[in-house]
């Protein structure tokens, strides 16, 4: 595996949205190296990725839990870049070794997984109050929009459907941007930094219910074509 061969093979196929800015610059390249190191010493499937990406949750999610903020962050950031890191490989796998549909269902999982343990615990830092029923619903609210857009994703799959895809739309796209594979993660840091995680709850509120919205409106649409 060459660390050339990694970045041609995932930054030249195609994708069902575009890059995010985060993706692009930061998270994706980083990804790209880890993968390279990391095939030096593992034969790496993007399973084991995927199951990497939950467990730096796991452990980011217990360090923000006893207070060892650097700790937290430091871990919750490789969530993003192995979540990066394991559509590069199978992209890979796909273009050398002709490997279809390499870890997707459980790639889509590491997804849920994060959503569930990072608001959850942000829920339970906050004790029960006001802040801690906004995380509560801010999770709810991105667990049912993305399992609608997977669905929806599935469906036109199987009915080879020509029908756009939503990801593929300038809002979702918006969204994208902003969500917890891009730039979330490093607004959290700054939160963190600042003392400021209140202002960073309620604007991401206002995201999932930006997002709640938008779901609905492309529900709508699909019911009435």
């Amino acid at each position: 595996m060459k660390l050339i061969e990694l970045a041609k093979s995932d930054y030249l196929s195609k994708r069902e949205s575009k890059l995010t800015l985060f993706d692009k610059f930061v998270f994706r390249p980083v990804g790209i190296l880890i993968i390279y190191l990391l095939s030096k010493i593992f034969k790496l499937s993007p399973n084991f990725v995927t199951l990497l990406s939950v467990i730096v949750t796991v452990a980011g999610s217990f360090f923000f839990i006893i207070k060892e903020d650097v700790l937290a962050m430091t871990f919750f950031i490789l969530f993003p870049i192995l979540d990066c890191a394991d559509g590069t490989l199978a992209r890979f796998l796909k273009v050398k070794k002709g490997v279809e549909g390499t870890g997707v269902l459980v790639d889509a999982l590491g997804g849920y997984c994060f959503i569930v343990i990072f608001w959850s615990t942000l829920e339970y830092s906050f004790d029960n109050g006001y802040y801690s029923l906004f995380c509560h619903l801010i999770l709810v609210i991105n667990l049912i929009c993305r399992l609608y857009l997977n669905k929806k994703l599935l469906i036109l799959a199987k009915k080879d459907e020509k029908t756009e895809s939503p990801r593929s739309s300038f809002i979702y796209n918006c969204y994208e941007n902003i969500e917890f594979g891009s730039a979330m993660i490093p607004l959290f840091g700054i939160a963190l930094m600042y003392d400021t995680l209140h202002y960073f709850v309620m604007a991401y509120l206002l995201v999932a219910m930006a997002l709640l919205a938008w779901c609905m409106y492309d529900m709508l649409k699909l019911l009435q074509s």
